[in-house]
């Protein structure tokens, strides 16, 4: 039973899977091309089809959108040799660039050239350690539409060695096909192809380095935002869809509400057939470290204490054996000092007893601060987007509501209407002669 829907899912497809003929066959050689060796992102260029350049935009701007990176060229169409001439010049381009922490993004056939170079020379290449991937839409992801009908040959390698980040938007048929196959999750899938598929340039949460995923992980820990796993040495993130793209249509025509209740009802049934791994499975997010508790001293000073015997007194209330005063390293503790003068403060300071006028600014922040401090920011920008959501979301309800109104005035306004034509027509019967009987009897 399988079979004939295969067959007629890869008929339905067939004119856009032209763009992996040839992904891992022998590259085309050619010429060198001068790259710009101080740059350290490059990016691929996706199938343009006559639009200019794509890649930048990618991920709204955050890895490219300055400048910061350098296009590595290939022709970027539906020919054979397109996916192996970017093959060949990544290749060129990571020979002549030998410096390290290099990033190279690929999205959709642009993800096909980063596939196709690991295959070919991903084991011999022996940079490992320098280079981390970044595929973006691609159509050769594990689980997409080509690896699920087997058109792969194979997939983005999950063991190649690399550092390799794959991120796809949920109910992108190219990069996020159902595990199991349905009518509706397939239909919805093909759907995303031509919709969201062409929409990277907009998502502005997904993560793309490994600190960011680790740092996503800590902040969405739920995963409502990004789906995210390591399987290998690759790392997974599903970017959330807002509307699953069977509704989309409906809000090209103003049906915003309609398109939201769709997606209310068929969400939960599309998603019954994706089997993805769990959020965070597969990755191990390390313990922060523990730093060391500030204790609180009270010390008593007076305005006519001088530098030095401020310094005196501070090192005489720390517990003993904790300063060595006889190192010209010696250690900074956080002490509180509370003075007796009238202009009475208590202030977080180090003391460095290297010397007895050296006496530190004031520590503002702890590390555990700073990090409590960005998961606050982190949760203030997601409640953020998530009222900006709900205002949008309140914003459509608002106007279907407007227009429902407007609808049912209409509806009173023709009722009303109806029902004046119905009184004047009884008016004219009761005012009407009744008929003689005399004239009825001749």
């Amino acid at each position: 039973m399988l079979g004939p829907v295969r067959a007629a899912a890869a008929l339905f497809c067939a004119a856009a899977l032209v763009s992996g003929v040839g992904a891992h066959t022998a590259p085309v050689q050619t010429a060198a091309r001068e790259v710009g060796l101080t740059a350290n992102t490059y990016g691929i260029q996706p199938l343009l089809l006559g639009r200019g350049d794509a890649v930048t935009p990618v991920l709204s701007g955050r890895p490219c959108g300055q400048g910061q990176c350098t296009v590595i060229e290939h022709p970027a169409d539906l020919s054979a040799g397109s996916i192996p001439t970017g093959i060949a010049n990544l290749h060129q381009t990571l020979i002549e660039d030998q410096s390290t922490g290099i990033t190279v993004f690929g999205l959709s056939q642009g993800g096909q050239v980063i596939t196709g170079w690991l295959d070919i020379h991903g084991a011999t290449a022996a940079r490992q350690g320098d280079v981390t991937f970044v595929t973006v839409g691609s159509p050769e992801s594990p689980g997409g539409f080509r690896d699920f009908f087997g058109f792969t040959d194979p997939s983005t390698p999950e063991d190649s060695g690399y550092a390799v980040i794959t991120i796809v938007q949920q109910y992108d048929g190219w990069g996020n096909w159902p595990t199991r196959l349905g009518l509706l999750s397939a239909l919805n899938a093909t759907m995303g192809m031509f919709t969201i598929h062409n929409e990277y340039d907009e998502v502005d949460d997904a993560p793309y380095t490994e600190e960011g995923i680790l740092e996503a992980l800590a902040a969405d820990p739920n995963g409502e935002v990004n789906r995210i796993w390591k399987s290998g040495g690759t790392y997974y993130v599903v970017n959330h869809t807002d509307l699953i793209p069977l509704a989309v249509p409906l809000t090209w025509i103003g049906l915003n509400g309609v398109a939201r209740w769709v997606d209310d009802i068929l969400r939960p049934i599309i998603d019954a057939d994706y089997r993805l791994p769990a959020h965070g499975s597969g990755i191990t997010v390390p313990a922060p470290t523990a730093e060391p508790e500030a204790r609180t001293q009270r010390v008593s000073l007076s305005t006519e204490d001088t530098a030095e015997t401020v310094v005196e007194s501070l090192r005489a209330a720390l517990p003993s054996g904790e300063v060595d005063t006889a190192s010209p390293m010696a250690s900074t503790e956080p002490v509180k000092v509370a003075t007796a003068s009238p202009m009475v403060s208590t202030e977080s300071v180090k003391v460095a007893t290297a010397s007895p006028t050296d006496i530190a600014s004031a520590s503002l922040e702890t590390p555990t601060e700073k990090r409590d401090a960005k998961k606050a920011e982190r949760a203030a920008a997601e409640a953020e987007k998530q009222a900006e959501r709900e205002a949008k979301k309140a914003e459509r309800a608002a106007a279907e509501a407007e227009k429902q109104a407007e609808r049912d005035a209409k509806k009173a306004e023709r009722a009303a209407a109806r029902a004046e034509k119905e009184a004047e027509l009884d008016a004219k019967k009761a005012d009407a002669p009744a008929a003689d009987p005399g004239d009825a009897a001749e």
